[in-house]
């Protein structure tokens, strides 16, 4: 039944997708199967299907298919809660999983290199974007690399194709998917199960995985030290009844021509040619002004020019809110001439997402403000 949907799905969809649905009609290559849909539909960072033609509707429901068969999607199944190493892949960093609200979910877990379990490391969860994968995110940002040099574990979990970041219009929350309940179990059952400091815990996201971590500092800020969403604005519905239970340190990294997320707000998450799941965001500085007010922040923001280092078109704008609460900072940078990709990456289609900037490395502008913070005692 299996193989009969599949070749359905592939049918209705582009010839690459069509290939990619037969490949995986054998066992042994569905993870290559997976990989090569992934390649035609998907960028792992905002409303993957960015147009029809590159990214038909009706061929979403293949990929998550092809997902399910490589195991990084998620599947009911009865039982108790495990946490089971699977294959390596490419990323090298091994597939677990964990059972939260009767799901089976899965991520991927890089422990740094001479990890030590007498010691006590910081742990930076990575939460990717609209039909992306943990496995996709960990490529891009290169966490993983930087950890090994700095000391502390990276997780990347895995969205059912999206997370329920709070926009409304996700299949995450058509199917009352709860990514708060999942992201802080992971959390904890990481913390039981490996050498973590439950203080020096933090969360970062690109895209649909930014505006799940702005989900968290609203509904979960107890469990982080500091967030940093990227390339991201708060969802409207959220934004409405936001109230962190916890002050929270936040750095944020948006551009300011994102064509995706805009900057001051409204609808997000579609293409000129009407592709992506859409929705609603604030603006940036609605976004960060609940934490800034939950802070103790001063409203204004001072802004500062940094240096341009590559002639790319693109500067880069730090806002420092003033007189937070000690440990509690709030940064803001805004990229001029920046579209929706994560810096210094290029955007998987430019003409669509706009442009990226070389005068800033997102991975490691978000570790060296992470590592300034601790939850207070």
């Amino acid at each position: 039944m299996a193989r009969i949907r599949m070749l359905r799905l592939a049918r209705s969809c582009s010839a690459e997708f069509a290939l990619a649905g037969v490949m995986a009609l054998s066992m042994a290559v569905a993870a290559r199967a997976a990989e090569a849909a992934d390649a035609v539909c998907g960028n792992g960072v905002c409303d993957a299907g960015e147009t029809k033609q590159s990214c038909p509707q009706d061929c979403r429901p293949l990929l998550r298919l092809l997902r399910e068969r490589r195991g990084g999607g998620l599947r009911k199944r009865a039982g108790t809660s495990n946490d089971r190493a699977a294959t390596r892949t490419a990323s090298s960093d091994p597939l677990h999983s964990l059972m939260v609200d009767g799901r089976e979910r899965t991520y991927r877990l890089h422990l740094p290199s001479g990890y030590d379990p007498s010691k006590r490391y910081p742990l930076v969860a990575v939460l990717h974007g609209t039909f992306g994968s943990g496995e996709k995110i960990s490529q891009q940002t290169h966490f993983s690399d930087l950890a090994d040099r700095e000391q502390f574990l990276v997780v990347y979990p895995d969205a059912l194709a999206n997370w329920s970041d709070g926009r409304g219009t996700s299949e995450a929350e058509a199917m009352k998917m709860d990514d708060v309940v999942f992201l802080t179990a992971l959390v904890h059952h990481l913390c039981a199960q490996h050498a973590i400091d439950p203080n020096r815990v933090y969360a970062t996201g690109a895209s649909s995985g930014g505006m799940m971590v702005y989900r968290l500092g609203c509904e979960a800020s107890g469990v982080f030290a500091a967030l940093a969403p990227v390339i991201a604005n708060m969802a409207e519905p959220i934004a409405g009844r936001c109230a962190p239970s916890a002050s929270v340190a936040l750095v944020t990294i948006n551009g300011l021509e994102d064509p995706l997320v805009p900057f001051n707000g409204g609808e997000c998450c579609r293409t000129k040619r009407g592709g992506g799941e859409g929705g609603r965001v604030v603006s940036h500085e609605a976004s960060v002004g609940i934490f800034a007010k939950r802070n103790g922040c001063g409203f204004s923001a001072q802004k500062e020019m940094l240096p341009t280092r590559v002639q790319d078109g693109t500067t880069v704008e730090r806002w420092t809110y003033l007189s937070c609460a000690e440990g509690r900072e709030v940064v803001s940078y805004v990229i001029h001439g920046g579209g929706h990709a994560w810096p210094p990456n290029p955007p998987r289609a430019p003409r669509v997402a706009g442009a990226s900037s070389q005068n800033l490395d997102a991975t490691q502008v978000v570790w060296a403000f992470f590592k300034q913070h601790r939850k207070p005692q």
